[in-house]
């Protein structure tokens, strides 16, 4: 992710941001089911997210997407 925050911090300064900040988060974990002492489902997960702030003047706005492919960065 950090190859996907560089490009948008360099982008949102380009498109005349005074200021940004940005956060990107990967988060990994396991569900489980158990009925009547029986493993039912056993679930892996993984979630990115990017949140980007953006200021300009005094103005500020936000956007966040769990979409991190870089097309979909860029249209949030």
């Amino acid at each position: 992710l950090q190859d996907k925050v560089d490009r948008l911090l360099k982008l949102s300064l380009q498109k005349g941001a005074s200021q940004s900040e940005i956060n990107a988060s990967v988060s990994e974990g396991f569900s489980t089911t158990v009925r009547m002492g029986e493993v039912e489902t056993l679930e892996h997960h993984r979630h990115k997210e990017i949140s980007i702030t953006v200021y300009i003047g005094k103005k500020q706005g936000s956007a966040s997407s769990s979409d991190v492919a870089e097309e979909s960065l860029i249209q949030t």
